[in-house]
């Protein structure tokens, strides 16, 4: 009796030990301590036993943000100087999310923060909260030199035989030391652009990709200077460097840079510009993660009546998503968030309702209807082959429903196209989807031509039954006129008889 008490005890014991479970937590690795000037390299990383999604925000002080890279090696996976947020690889363990880089000015105590939203189990898609972590760095100042070693003092020199001085040549005289040494710069303009000055020397400008070439001028201010670097200048993408030399009348040189940049493609900033320009047709437009169409660029675009491209590129000028808005149909004209994720806080709802189907999960951050006409083009060449034939769905989380959106669209060079009427989160299949809207669809087709049939036999009988009642009429009055005229024969008969 005491052995099975014992073992029960024992086992009991045993059933009551918690078993080990890895919590879902963000890490971050960074230095302890830099020297002034020096950059702050922080990593961040998710830990738990399997991960498929993580969203979290970061923040910092006492540095200044300057980039950061994408570690996961997901385009769905989308990072900026306030956080992350979207779809990884599912990884076991733990997983490097974000590299973040930062610049130190002064002397000091730089903090980072980063907080954990939720975290997204890869095996069963639940959602699990997570905890975050902070850091701190000591930021030094840099090491003061120290002074050479005190040199031996040298011995006094022995008295010389002074000299005596030798008259200057009034003959020789050197017509050099009458020449203007002035070679300040009065003005420097480019046409049609306003030059920021940096310093004295130095300008900066900055121009719309379809700009190639720009037109200095410069004076001196004074006449007997000459000016070299006017004119026009071919413009390269990117950086260029125009150097304008004032040359005084001694021969002394006064160099002035201009640094032009000409961007690689049009930005949401050179909207406005590039509409007026009527040579312009479709434009493209480049965004970041985070980027806003103003209700008034979305006024400037129906105005315009053009179609505009607003296009989204990770760090290795892929693009991953565009927008594409008609001018011509634009109707509603408030903002628009372009920000789109390949995550869901819904994965496990949407996973039930698609009955576990594999797929995409697309989610927008605006939130309503959006103009008429609006397409959105989705890079998903990480999940689908070219040539795949896929649906979307969207999710309507008051229904609790998946709705068809678009059947049958063909992947092509890993996008697909389609209209939006209206923002929500949207699933991305190959499956197709006995719960979605096209079965309702049917459905609904189905009762439509069941009703019109139904209707059609009511009318039928209705006919029958009229011309039923004409022909019961009919076959009385006809009755009726027999009885008539058998009567009336008799009637005759009997006459004729008298």
């Amino acid at each position: 009796m005491k052995k099975k008490l014992l073992f029960l005890t024992m086992l009991f014991g045993l059933i009551l030990i918690p078993k080990e479970v890895l919590a879902a937590s963000l890490g971050l690795s960074c230095p302890t301590s830099v020297t002034v000037g020096e950059n702050i390299t922080c990593t961040v990383t998710a830990s738990h036993e399997t991960i498929s999604g993580v969203k979290g925000s970061l923040s910092f002080s006492g540095m200044s943000y300057q980039n950061v890279s994408n570690l996961t090696g997901s385009n769905y996976f989308s990072v900026s100087s306030s956080g992350f947020d979207g779809a990884i690889d599912i990884a076991s363990g733990s997983k490097s999310l974000a590299k973040y880089t930062f610049t130190t000015s002064s002397v000091g105590t730089a903090t980072i923060n980063v907080t954990c939203s939720e975290l997204v189990d890869g095996t069963n898609f639940d959602t699990h909260s997570c905890s975050g972590t902070s850091k701190t760095i000591t930021i030094k100042a840099k090491p003061v030199p120290q002074p050479n070693p005190t040199p031996n003092p040298t011995p006094n020199p022995q008295p010389t035989q002074p000299t005596t001085p030798s008259k200057p040549n009034n003959n020789n005289s050197n017509p050099e030391n009458n020449l203007s040494q002035n070679n300040n710069l009065k003005t420097i303009v480019v046409d049609g652009y306003d030059l920021v000055k940096v310093d004295n020397n130095n300008y900066t400008l900055m121009v719309t990709n379809n700009i190639t070439s720009i037109n200095v001028n410069a004076t001196a201010e004074d006449e007997k200077s000459t000016v070299k670097g006017i004119g026009t200048h071919e413009l390269q993408v990117g950086e260029n460097n125009i150097e304008v030399i004032v040359t005084s009348e001694s021969g002394a040189e006064n160099k002035i840079n201009i640094k032009v940049t000409r961007k690689d493609g049009y930005y949401l900033e050179d909207l406005q510009s590039v509409l007026k320009n009527n040579k312009l047709k479709d434009i493209n437009i480049i965004i970041n993660a985070e980027s806003k169409i103003t209700k008034e660029q979305i006024i400037e675009i129906k105005n315009s009546k053009k179609t505009i491209s607003f296009n989204y590129y990770d760090e290795n000028k892929k693009l991953i998503y565009s927008w594409l808005i008609d001018g011509a149909k634009i109707k509603d004209t408030k903002e628009i968030i372009t920000t789109v994720t390949y995550t869901t806080e819904n994965i496990k709802e949407i996973y039930k309702l698609s009955n576990y189907a594999d797929g995409l999960y697309i989610n927008f951050k605006h939130s309503g209807d959006l103009p008429n006409g609006t397409k959105i083009k989705l890079y998903v060449g990480d999940k689908f082959d070219n040539e795949s034939i896929v649906n979307v769905y969207n999710y309507n989380n008051d229904k609790k429903t998946l709705d068809l959106v678009q059947d049958s669209l063909k992947v092509t060079d890993g996008y697909i196209q389609f209209g939006i009427e209206h923002c929500s989160e949207y699933f991305v299949t190959m499956s197709n989807l006995t719960n979605s809207n096209k079965s309702n669809s049917s459905k609904t087709i189905i009762l439509v031509i069941i009703s019109i049939i139904e209707f059609l036999a009511i009318i039928s009988m209705l006919v029958i039954y009229i011309l039923k009642i004409k022909k019961e009429t009919k076959d009385k009055r006809n009755v009726f006129n027999e009885t008539i005229n058998i009567d009336n024969s008799s009637d005759f008969i009997d006459v004729s008889n008298k």
